[in-house]
C-alpha cells in the first residue's frame, strides 16, 4: 500500500511541475461557501430569515472549509520527502499555515474589536483582554473569548491540524487509510448522538473539549480522507466515458448535498450527506471532470483571495447590523450587512497592504540596521 501511494504521489508531482494550474473551480466553491455562511449570519437579524435558511447552513459550510484544508494539509505534507524530527516539521507547517493568513486574521480582530467597543460603550477592558487568547489562536479549543465570532474556524483548524500533521508525518498510511477514516466517521457520530444530528455548538464544552475543536477534527480527517481519493482518481488513466461518467458523479453529489440542506432540511439526511461530501470535493480537486472547464475565468483568481476576507470580516458587518437598526426588515438587514462588509473587506486589504508596505520599507530596516 506504500508502495502504491508513493507512485501515486511522484505521478502528481511530476504532472504539477510539468504544468501548474490554478483549480478555479474550488476557488468558485471557496466564493459560493463564504457567502454562504454571510447568507447563513444574516439570518440572526431578521425573524423573517428563521423560516427561510436552513439552521445548520452555517455549520455545514464551515464544514465544507475544514475538509477542504485538511485534503490540503495531507496533499502538501504526503508530497515532502520523509523528516528525521516529525514534531519539528508539524510546528513548522502549523507555523506557515497561520503565518499564510496572518495579517488579514489580525486586520480583521482589530475591526471586530472596534466594532464591539464603539457599539457596547462599556467594557473595553474585557474586550481588549480577548485580544490575546485571539492574536495567539488559544480560544476555540479550551475557552471561548473573542471579539470576531466568525474566526473561531481558524484557531480550531491551527490546533487540529498539528497533532494530524505529526501522525501524517510519522505514521502516513495508518493515518491516511485507518485513523483519519475512524476518527472522521467516530466524531461525526458523536456530533449526530451528543446533539440530536446536528454540528456541536463551537461555543459550548463537551466534556475536556470545546465543540469548535471537535469539529475541526472531524472535518480536517473528513479532508484526508478526500486526499485519498482524490489521489487515486488524479493518477487514473481515464479516457473520455470514464471522464463523463465521473463529472456525471461530480453534478449528482453536488446536487444531493444542496438538494439536502436547502430542500429536504432534515437533520439526518444533512448529517448523512456529510459522510458523502468529500468524494465530489476529491472529483473537484483532481480536474479529471468536465465541470472543471466551466470555471476557467482568469479573474476567479482575484475573486478567491476575497473568500477569507469576506469571511473573517462580515461578523463585525453583523454585529453594527444587529445594535443600530434592530427590527428592520429582513431586505433593509441584508442591504447594510453587504454594504458594511464590502467596506471591512476593502479596509482590511487596505491594512493589510498598509502593513507590508511598512514592513518592507522602514520597519524591517528600523529593526536589522547594524548599531553605529
Amino acid at each position: 500500500m506504500q508502495a502504491d501511494i508513493i507512485e501515486a504521489v511522484k505521478l502528481d508531482t511530476a504532472a504539477v511541475q510539468k504544468k501548474k494550474e490554478r483549480n478555479y473551480e474550488l476557488d468558485f466553491f471557496r466564493i459560493v461557501f463564504s457567502l454562504l455562511v454571510v447568507l447563513y449570519h444574516t439570518g440572526d437579524l431578521s425573524k423573517e430569515a428563521e423560516k427561510m435558511l436552513p439552521r445548520q447552513l452555517g455549520a455545514g459550510c464551515v464544514h465544507f472549509f475544514f475538509i477542504l484544508s485538511g485534503m490540503l494539509m495531507a496533499n502538501s505534507i504526503v508530497k515532502r520527502s520523509e523528516t528525521q524530527n516529525c514534531a519539528k516539521s508539524s510546528i513548522q507547517f502549523v507555523l506557515n499555515k497561520f503565518k499564510s493568513f496572518a495579517l488579514p486574521y489580525i486586520a480583521a480582530m482589530f475591526i471586530g474589536l472596534t466594532a464591539n467597543v464603539l457599539l457596547s460603550g462599556k467594557g473595553l477592558g474585557l474586550r481588549i483582554s480577548k485580544i490575546f487568547p485571539e492574536l495567539f489562536c488559544l480560544y476555540s479549543s479550551v475557552v471561548w473569548m473573542n471579539n470576531n465570532m466568525a474566526t473561531w474556524y481558524l484557531p480550531a483548524m491551527l490546533i487540529c491540524m498539528l497533532p494530524l500533521a505529526y501522525l501524517l508525518y510519522a505514521k502516513r498510511d495508518l493515518t491516511l487509510y485507518v485513523l483519519a477514516p475512524l476518527i472522521a466517521v467516530g466524531t461525526l457520530g458523536y456530533m449526530c448522538q451528543e446533539n440530536d444530528f446536528r454540528f456541536l455548538n463551537h461555543t459550548k464544552l463537551y466534556g475536556a473539549l470545546m465543540g469548535g475543536f471537535i469539529k475541526g477534527l472531524c472535518g480536517l480527517c473528513f479532508g484526508i480522507c478526500a486526499y485519498t481519493i482524490y489521489i487515486r482518481i488524479k493518477n487514473a488513466k481515464l479516457n473520455r466515458n470514464a471522464r463523463i461518467l465521473l463529472t456525471f458523479a461530480e453534478v449528482l453529489l453536488y446536487g444531493i448535498f444542496f438538494f439536502s440542506w436547502f430542500v429536504v432540511r432534515d437533520n439526518k439526511a444533512i448529517m448523512s450527506v456529510m459522510l458523502m461530501l468529500p468524494v465530489p470535493m476529491a472529483i473537484s480537486f483532481s480536474g479529471q471532470s468536465y465541470v472543471g472547464k466551466l470555471f476557467r475565468f482568469r479573474w476567479m483568481k482575484y475573486f478567491a483571495p476575497l473568500s477569507l476576507d469576506i469571511y473573517l470580516n462580515h461578523s463585525a458587518a453583523e454585529k453594527i447590523v444587529e445594535n443600530t437598526i434592530p427590527g428592520s426588515s429582513y431586505g433593509m438587514c441584508v442591504k447594510w450587512m453587504t454594504i458594511l462588509t464590502v467596506i471591512f473587506v476593502i479596509l482590511n486589504i487596505l491594512m493589510v497592504k498598509a502593513a507590508k508596505a511598512l514592513w518592507n520599507n522602514k520597519l524591517r530596516n528600523w529593526l536589522t540596521k547594524p548599531d553605529a
